[in-house]
C-alpha cells in the first residue's frame, strides 16, 4: 500500500471530492476500491456532484450509487440532456442541437429541468442514516444573491434542506437552472472552489485525500501546510455531460482500478495488471533499458516523462508521480500499447498483455502501405502518431540496424517521441521473437 496511507488511521483525516458533472463517477470507483481495502475516512468534503457523491459516502450507500452508474441515462439527470461536444468537429456536426438547446435553456436563464436529478436524490438519501453516521459531511455552493461563496456544514443540514443543499452545490449554472433556497438564490459550488480541500480541513481534517476529476470549476492553491495527496485521473474520463451508462461505467472504473493500483493491489501505471505481476514488470523494466543501453540510445527519465504526457495525454499529479515512480523506460511499453488504443479500463496479466500488444502492432503494421512514399512524407508534413511509430519500426526491421540508425537520426529532431516507442516495439520483438510475437490468440 501506497506510503501516504500507511498512518491515515491515527491522524483526523478526510475526503476532499471534486466537481465534473459525469466525471465525479470516477470518485464512486475510488470509494469503491478505499472500501475492499476497509479504508475509511473520518468527513467527506464535496463540491458538485462531489457534493452528492460525498452525501452518500457519509451514509455509506455505495451499493446503490454503483447500480445508479450501472443503469444511468442522460434523462436520469434531466429532461432533454444531451452530452456537450469536445471537438470542434463535433460542434460543427451537433450545431442545430446545441443552438436549441442555448436558445430554450441557457439563454433563457431557466435551466434544464433536473427534476429527474430530484427524484434520484430523493431515491437514494436518507437522512436519517446521514445524520446518524460518524462521518462528517460539508459541500460548498455560491449564493449569487450575495454574491459569496457559501459552505454547510452537516450541523446546519436538516431532513427538510439536506436535498436541497445536495442540489444547489450540483446547480451547474447556466446548463442546470439557479437553485432557490432560503429567499435566495444558489448555483454550484465550482464557480467559487470546485475541490474543496479547505472544508476538509475545516473539519479537523489533517490529512486529506483530494481527487480533481477536471471538471469545469476553480481550483484553489493548496495550502503548504496541509498533507493533501491530489488524485488527477490518468485515464481520459468523458464529457462532464455524457451521463450514458457506457460513459460513466468507464469513469467508475477508472477510479477504481487507479486507487487499486495506488493502494498496491494492481500493479502498473497507465495500464492495470494483477498484483502477482510487480516482478514481471520490473523486469520488463530492466530489460527495455538495458536494450537502450546496448544501442547506446541516450533517453532520459525527463524525456520519457514527456513522452508518457504526449502519448497518453496524462495530467501530474501525486497519483500519476506514484503509479510511475520508478518505472522508467517500461513505462514505454505501456505508452506504445495506449497510443494505438489498447484497452486501459480492464485488469491484464502481463503475459497476456504483451501477447495482445504484439498482434495489435503486427496488424497495424500490415494496415500501414507504402512505406517508402511515407518516408519521403515525413520530412514534408507531419504524420499523425501512429504512422509515424511504424514507418520507424519498419526502418529498423528492413535494413541492416546500423543503417537504420543513420536513418533515424534524420528524423529525430521532429519524431523523438514515435522513434523511442518504434524502438520499444523493435526491442520487445528481439526478447520475445517475431514469430512467437505473431500469433492469432490473445491471453487476458
Amino acid at each position: 500500500m501506497n506510503i501516504w496511507f500507511h498512518d491515515l488511521g491515527q491522524i483526523p483525516n478526510g475526503l476532499a471530492l471534486g466537481g465534473g458533472g459525469a466525471r465525479g463517477c470516477y470518485e464512486i470507483g475510488l470509494w469503491k476500491a478505499l472500501e475492499e481495502a476497509g479504508i475509511q475516512f473520518d468527513c467527506a468534503a464535496g463540491t458538485s456532484i462531489g457534493a452528492l457523491v460525498g452525501a452518500m459516502y457519509v451514509q455509506q450507500s455505495l451499493a446503490p450509487m454503483i447500480h445508479f452508474v450501472e443503469t444511468l441515462k442522460p434523462t436520469k439527470i434531466a429532461e432533454d440532456l444531451f452530452a456537450f461536444p469536445e471537438t470542434l468537429g463535433q460542434w460543427v456536426s451537433n450545431r442545430k442541437e446545441i443552438s436549441s438547446f442555448l436558445s430554450k435553456y441557457i439563454l433563457s436563464r431557466s435551466g434544464m429541468d433536473i427534476s429527474p436529478l430530484k427524484t434520484v436524490l430523493d431515491e437514494m438519501f436518507n437522512y436519517d442514516k446521514f445524520k446518524d453516521s460518524s462521518i462528517g459531511y460539508a459541500c460548498m455552493t455560491f449564493n449569487i444573491t450575495k454574491r459569496a461563496p457559501e459552505a454547510y456544514f452537516k450541523s446546519e443540514m436538516n431532513a427538510e434542506n439536506a436535498e436541497n443543499i445536495i442540489l444547489a452545490s450540483a446547480s451547474c449554472y447556466p446548463a442546470f437552472p439557479v437553485m432557490k433556497m432560503n429567499d435566495q438564490e444558489y448555483i454550484d459550488g465550482g464557480y467559487w472552489d470546485n475541490v474543496p480541500i479547505d472544508l476538509a480541513a475545516r473539519m479537523n481534517a489533517e490529512k486529506i485525500l483530494a481527487v480533481d476529476v477536471q471538471g469545469p470549476g476553480v481550483v484553489l492553491p493548496v495550502n503548504p501546510k496541509l498533507d493533501v495527496f491530489t488524485m488527477k485521473p490518468i485515464l481520459p474520463l468523458g464529457n462532464f455531460l455524457d451521463f450514458t451508462s457506457e460513459s460513466c461505467t468507464q469513469n467508475l472504473e477508472a477510479g477504481y482500478l487507479e486507487t487499486r493500483k495506488l493502494l498496491g493491489s494492481l500493479c502498473g501505471a497507465v495500464y492495470s495488471f494483477e498484483e502477482n505481476d510487480v516482478q514481471a514488470l520490473a523486469f520488463m523494466d530492466g530489460y527495455i533499458n538495458f536494450m537502450f543501453q546496448i544501442h547506446h540510445i541516450q533517453i532520459s527519465d525527463a524525456e520519457i516523462e514527456r513522452i508518457e504526457k504526449w502519448a497518453c495525454q496524462t495530467t501530474p499529479s501525486d497519483l500519476s508521480k506514484a503509479l510511475f515512480a520508478g518505472r522508467q523506460t517500461g513505462l514505454l511499453v505501456e505508452c506504445l500499447a495506449y497510443l494505438i488504443g489498447m484497452n486501459a479500463y480492464q485488469v491484464w496479466s502481463l503475459a497476456g498483455f504483451l501477447k495482445a500488444l504484439c498482434i495489435s502492432l503486427a496488424a497495424l503494421q500490415a494496415k500501414t502501405k507504402d512505406m517508402g512514399n511515407l518516408a519521403k512524407t515525413a520530412l514534408k508534413k507531419r504524420l499523425d502518431k501512429t504512422s509515424a511509430v511504424c514507418l520507424f519500426h519498419w526502418m529498423l526491421t528492413r535494413v541492416p540496424l546500423e543503417k537504420a540508425k543513420s536513418e533515424l537520426r534524420t528524423f529525430a529532431a521532429l519524431y523523438p517521441g514515435e522513434i523511442a516507442l518504434a524502438w520499444t516495439w523493435y526491442f520487445l520483438e528481439n526478447v520475445y521473437g517475431r514469430e512467437n510475437c505473431y500469433t492469432t490468440s490473445t491471453e487476458n
